[in-house]
């Protein structure tokens, strides 16, 4: 009896405490909505307020609130997905025991709700110190707005002779066409020498020249931190009051009375109207659509007037700029760095005889920026005597920088002034992509599309309309570029940044920023310092240059990490995985000695999204449980040894991008049930070999996201026509793919067959396509020169990359006639054959934005009238020069790249084109071979062209 009423109390406690689990889970889902709605709404604040020029302290530390919330609702969020979702406990134990039901309530899902219950509680506090937080940010004091901006103290360095003489060219009227009022727009980060430039300039033809009637100078940011609407009329008011004729000119006819802001611009024109007038802006910043309100109050009379603009922003410099392209800023060449910096350190004789070695580091560092050079110069002055400075002293001062040019203490003022201004000219998902690139080491060359598919997996900024995350980033993207935080490395045919790398200056700056906001955790850990703990992580870098096998401390919390970066050497104890729950992004592409074992426990992490190990040749193969990362979007296998990939790996149900040079095993009885029920997600599928396995391009069909594929051939087969007869019929599928959801058209294609295959299969595919990219690498035969008839067909194509060998460059005449093609490249292996000349019509190509040449013979091309009317780019990398001539008639030319080893005759009538030309294009003449792109580590400086930097060893 006592046994069955000890039984029957155990049912009764038993019962009581599922039933509490029950209630207190049933309400899980709802509290994960709830602050799931409240994450959305603390985004939206923190966007706003971050952007309000006016923020106090109390605001300050309000946002700085709202972000650790912020942080903590993203992790209960993630940990919920993982320990309740991706995990979900199997039911039947609550009835298996009590110790079960009792180990289940003081288990994962008892700690969420204790997570979920404390951040109501930061919440509620949170709203009672600053008020709700959809609450719009307090508006703008019109008087703190309008304060003048001390500008940045612009050194005057050495160098600018050449740019200096192409400005004073362009200012004065040298045709009949340069009569025309001319907009000259110099862009570029600020400190680069842009305000010294138009001073010296303006003064040579103005007063000393004395070539026009009146001149007036204006700062544009000592009248707004940002130019809207209201302040047009107030900058024109300036530059009123600031119209003043020659020196030496006659009286001041000028003056005929103060004009009211409201009619400022009828006046102004009526002033200007009969005079030769050259008007400088300088640090403009504003909204692009406003120039044509500043701009039309300057009358185009024929008298060759001009209009010189300084800014930091790429895009507002093109609206700006009118019958000119536009100047950009280059570093200081090595020598005139130097001059600058011995200038700046004047008892150099002094010093120790590693002087050298020092001041070549200063020079990397400051990546030979004019103003980096006087401010570090400054902290040398003022940290104590120069001739003490030895190279480890050196190296902590370069490497030690970021808190001077965030907080604008010490000698870093004017650098400091710089970086914040052009920062918080962004918007707030921009300065989080920026605060992103600190996560990457010194010196470092980021592949840009790689980079917008990590800060997608990353889920890096807040959607709030109905653009994809995609778009937004790209855009986010585009803002680093136009407000130079980034120094360009490689330039597709297409105009966009393939890949870059972050200057020194700014990379010191972001990252003293992100380690104030706690957005990177860095860990360093070299030979006899193995052990460093940290907490509350959630992006982690680790630099690891122990040839031993060190750790990071037992009680660093890594549960909560959700990107990882790792660098230097591989480490079996630093690669286990195991304890980062919630990693998204996992990047080994800077590993130098990465080997299959440190990939085994990878699959641990079942969150991951992102996973990159390009350029480890130590890695043949992926662990067989890579198939269980259910959530994995992208992989990258480039530049590694992996030559195989497994069908499951294809078939992962979230996978969008595979990268790779790899083959698919083919032993396939029936391919149509692999991707049943439109599983497969694959929307790029760049590197697939076809050589041993030709039935994996009947996958292609089945794919119905596949967006850009990417086909390999590296031998020839004896299944040659096999293979070509299943490709053609792939393609013929994939491009008679209709456009309804969920069905995708294929819009980038690239075929590689190398120099081992021809592609004359291609001319038996004649089927339309909706292509936008087309790249063709192979031989081209006599047979090939008609091209295939789909790429004639193709009327949506903008970017064709025909390369080979046998390819010719009468191919031009064959399509000449594609209307929508910007961006053409033709790549020919051997030396052109071909006589006579390439004659470019009227009418050719009249979408054509950039055309590349790069051939070892070009034969003599001429340009008729009215063609090619659209184009700004033209690279001609040959090694002999047949001739060019009509070189006037591309109206909108910007730039026109040959290299410094083409000389002759030729190459000086090109020059003397490019100098009569009245947009006056930029004539690139870069050094020695500068092969097909922009190498990782050469510059554009403002005397040599491009010239190859010694630069450090990445740390």
């Amino acid at each position: 009896m006592e046994a069955a009423s000890g039984l029957v109390k155990t049912s009764v406690d038993l019962f009581n405490l599922l039933h509490a689990s029950y209630q207190k889970l049933k309400q899980l889902p709802k509290d994960v909505d709830f602050i799931q709605s409240e994450l959305r709404s603390i985004e939206e604040a923190i966007i706003k307020n971050s952007s309000n020029a006016d923020q106090n302290w109390t605001s300050s530390s309000w946002i700085a609130d709202l972000k650790l919330i912020r942080q903590k609702i993203e992790d209960a969020v993630d940990f919920y997905n993982y320990r309740v979702i991706c995990k979900e406990d199997d039911p039947g134990v609550l009835y298996g025991a009590y110790h079960s039901a009792k180990t289940f309530l003081a288990g994962p899902r008892s700690k969420l709700l204790k997570d979920i219950m404390d951040i109501k509680q930061l919440i509620s506090e949170a709203k009672e110190r600053k008020g709700y937080h959809r609450q719009d940010p307090p508006p703008a004091n019109h008087a703190t707005t309008d304060r003048a901006y001390q500008h940045a103290n612009e050194a005057n360095p050495q160098g600018l002779e050449t740019p200096k003489g192409e400005l004073i060219q362009l200012l004065r009227a040298s045709s009949e066409s340069s009569k025309k009022l001319r907009v000259i727009a110099i862009s570029g980060l600020g400190g680069t020498g842009k305000t010294i430039l138009a001073k010296e300039a303006c003064n040579q033809v103005h007063y000393k020249d004395k070539e026009f009637d009146c001149c007036s100078w204006v700062t544009a940011s000592t009248i707004a931190i940002k130019l809207i609407a209201r302040d047009v009329n107030k900058l024109l008011v300036h530059i009123f009051d600031k119209l003043e004729p020659p020196p030496q000119g006659t009286s001041n006819h000028l003056a005929t009375g103060p004009p009211s802001e409201e009619n400022i611009s009828e006046h102004l024109r009526q002033v200007l109207e009969n005079k030769r007038y050259i008007i400088r802006i300088d640090d403009l910043q504003m909204e692009t659509g406003l120039w044509m309100n500043i701009q039309c109050a300057f009358p185009d009379n024929n008298k060759s007037s001009r209009i010189i603009v300084t800014t930091t922003n790429d895009k507002l410099a093109q609206i700006c700029s009118l019958n000119c392209r536009v100047l950009r800023m280059q570093p200081l060449d090595m020598g005139s760095a130097h001059a600058l910096l011995e200038r700046e350190l004047p008892v150099v004789h002094r010093c120790p005889t590693n002087l050298n070695q020092s001041l070549e580091m200063i020079l990397k560092s400051c990546e030979c920026h004019p103003l980096a050079i006087v401010n570090m110069a400054c902290h040398i002055r003022e940290t104590g005597n120069r001739w003490e400075w030895d190279h480890d002293k050196c190296e902590q001062a370069c490497n030690g920088i970021g808190s001077g040019l965030v907080n604008g203490t010490g000698a870093f003022v004017g650098m400091s002034q710089v970086l914040n201004r052009t920062y918080s000219s962004v918007n707030y998902n921009t300065m989080t992509c920026l605060l992103s690139l600190s996560t990457y080491p010194k010196n470092h060359v980021i592949k840009r599309k790689s980079l917008i598919r990590r800060w997608l997996a990353e889920r890096l900024i807040t959607c709030k309309d109905k653009r994809s995350g995609e778009d937004i980033l790209n855009e986010c993207f585009t803002n680093l570029v136009e407000h130079n935080f980034i120094i360009p490395v490689k330039i597709s045919i297409s105009g966009e940044v393939k890949a870059f790398r972050v200057h020194q200056m700014m990379l010191q700056f972001i990252k003293a920023k992100a380690n104030s906001e706690n957005f990177v955790t860095w860990i360093h850990i070299h030979e006899g310092q193995e052990k460093e703990q940290v907490n509350n992580i959630c992006r982690l870098y680790i630099h690891n240059s122990s040839p031993k096998d060190p750790s990071i401390g037992n009680k660093t919390e890594l549960s909560r990490v959700r990107s990882l970066t790792f660098s230097g050497l591989a480490s079996k104890t630093l690669m286990n995985f195991k304890d980062f729950k919630l990693l998204r992004v996992l990047d080994l592409e800077c590993c130098e000695n990465l080997k299959n074992a440190n990939l085994d426990t990878i699959c641990r992490s079942s969150m991951l999204k992102y996973i990159s190990i390009r350029g480890n040749e130590g890695v043949s193969k992926l662990p067989p449980s890579i198939v269980k990362l259910q959530y994995l979007e992208t992989l990258d296998i480039r530049e590694t040894k992996v030559d195989i990939l497994a069908m499951e790996v294809i078939k992962l149900p979230q996978l969008a991008h595979l990268f790779g040079e790899f083959q698919i095993p083919s032993e396939l009885s029936n391919l149509e049930t692999l991707f049943t029920n439109n599983i497969s997600n694959l929307h790029t599928l760049v590197g697939f070999c076809i050589d041993e396995s030709p039935a994996v391009v009947k996958l292609l069909p089945l794919m119905l996201k596949l967006m850009k594929v990417k086909i390999l051939c590296r031998q020839t087969t004896p299944r040659s026509e096999v293979i070509e007869e299943d490709l053609l019929l792939s393609l013929k599928s994939c491009f008679q793919r209709k456009l309804s959801a969920p069905n995708l058209s294929l819009g980038s294609l690239c075929i590689d067959f190398s120099d081992v295959r021809d592609l004359d299969f291609l001319h038996r595919l004649e089927e339309p396509s909706f292509l936008h990219s087309l790249k063709l690498r192979g031989k081209f035969s006599e047979k090939s020169r008609g091209l295939p008839r789909f790429i004639l067909l193709s009327d949506n194509l903008k970017e064709l990359h025909l390369s080979g060998t046998n390819l010719g460059c009468s191919v031009l005449s064959l399509i000449q006639g594609l209307q929508n093609l910007q961006f053409l490249k033709l790549t020919e292996d051997i030396s052109i054959t071909e006589a006579g000349e390439i004659i470019c019509e009227c009418g050719w190509f009249v979408s054509l934005k950039r055309l590349c040449f790069d051939v070892p013979v070009l034969p003599k091309i001429v340009i008729r009238e009215k063609a090619m009317e659209s184009l700004k780019s033209l690279q001609l990398f040959c090694i002999v020069l047949g001739g060019f001539s009509g070189i006037t008639h591309l109206l909108h030319l910007e730039e026109l790249v040959l290299p410094s080893n083409v000389t002759g005759p030729e190459a000086d009538d090109l020059a003397l084109q490019v100098s009569r030309h009245p947009m006056r294009p930029k004539f690139d003449r870069p050094l020695g071979d500068p092969g097909r792109s922009i190498g990782s580590k050469r510059m554009l400086t403002r005397k040599n062209g491009f010239q190859t930097l010694k630069l450090g060893k990445t740390s």
